[in-house]
């Protein structure tokens, strides 16, 4: 079973220094270190300042920083899913001045030796990244496994207030209760091929295996929204998305996930989340879509052409990539 981060911290006893640089698992007083890396990244979109601290909580993740003198100047963040088996790369951080210096590999070496000794039954890494290139890895090849098309819309206040989409639904979809989502959706028995490409569940770019026994890790960080089309609970579901409300360092978001190959559900799925995000925000906030690249045109359609909204460019054209490698220890970059 993993240990609590307080637990962890105090086996990890050595401090390690590589030219005068400490490295070192995060603590919940690095908190103004941790904003000041994260500073100007993302137009503020920035991720992690919010729920740094929340990170530092969880008994399955470790962040590890890198300092010079008492200045943070690098960080690497993970998380470990599925039983144990998968740590998820996340939060990737250099100050420019110390960029292709090769000290992200440094706080990935020290967070690797971290994962060894207190995960010690991880076997893989993935990441998630918008690009449409493999990453580079030095050492390790990473190896692409699954792939998201994403579309970014801003939705401003008059809209999002006065918006009413659920007269363009022809199907109708209701909300997934938690237990239906881990008894059916997420059941060893379930179809969860048809639903999840590549068996992936992918959550605030966190991927997941469909496992009941991620439902806590899915669920604590955010308040997922989860829906189903009316009527599934009579039959295997042919659609499931996900959304959730997130707060970012200068902006407010919200991330929709779809997983259908029928694009009237698809349709569907997406205007009921859009109504959704909108009583909950009830204000301007950016509208996030996650989906097979089939049903990007159609998105493009209902976002740009029925609702109305405004398409930006946030982090690229690219696509959301996931990515996955051997976890193989550290003793083997030697």
């Amino acid at each position: 079973m993993p240990l609590k981060q307080s637990s962890i911290r105090t086996l990890f006893v050595s401090v390690q220094r590589q030219k005068d640089l400490t490295f070192r698992p995060a603590e919940p007083s690095d908190f103004e270190k941790v904003m000041k890396l994260s500073e100007g990244l993302y137009g503020g979109h920035d991720y992690l300042p919010p729920v740094f601290q929340h990170w530092l909580t969880l008994d399955n993740a470790a962040t590890m920083l890198a300092l010079d003198g008492d200045r943070a100047i690098a960080l690497h963040s993970c998380l470990v899913v599925d039983d144990g088996k998968t740590a998820v790369l996340r939060a990737a951080r250099v100050v420019p001045e110390y960029r292709g210096q090769g000290l992200i590999v440094q706080v990935w070496q020290h967070l690797n030796h971290f994962l060894q000794e207190n995960f010690p039954n991880v076997c893989w890494e993935r990441l998630c990244a918008y690009t449409a290139q493999i990453p580079s890895a030095r050492h390790i090849p990473w190896g692409r496994v699954a792939e998201f098309d994403t579309l970014h819309y801003n939705v401003e206040e008059k809209t999002s207030l006065a918006s009413k989409p659920s007269s363009e639904n022809t199907l109708e979809i209701e909300t997934c209760t938690r237990e239906y989502f881990s008894d059916v959706i997420l059941s060893p028995a379930s179809r969860t091929d048809q639903l999840f490409a590549n068996n992936l569940l992918v959550v605030d770019r966190v991927p997941f295996e469909p496992l009941p026994s991620n439902i806590d890790v899915i669920l604590k960080e955010h308040d997922v929204h989860l829906f189903v089309e009316k009527g599934a609970k009579d039959a295997w579901p042919r659609s499931f998305s996900h959304g959730f409300f997130a707060q970012r360092v200068d902006a407010l978001e919200w991330l929709a996930s779809f997983h259908t190959d029928d694009p009237a559900l698809f349709k569907a799925h997406l205007l009921h989340q859009f109504q959704r995000a909108c009583e909950v925000i009830q204000g301007k906030f950016t509208f996030f879509t996650f989906q097979d690249k089939g049903m990007t045109p159609l998105a493009r359609s209902v976002l740009s052409n029925t609702l109305q909204l405004k398409e930006v460019d946030t982090f690229g054209n690219a696509p959301l990539g996931v990515f996955e490698r051997e976890f193989r220890g550290i003793e083997s970059l030697k």
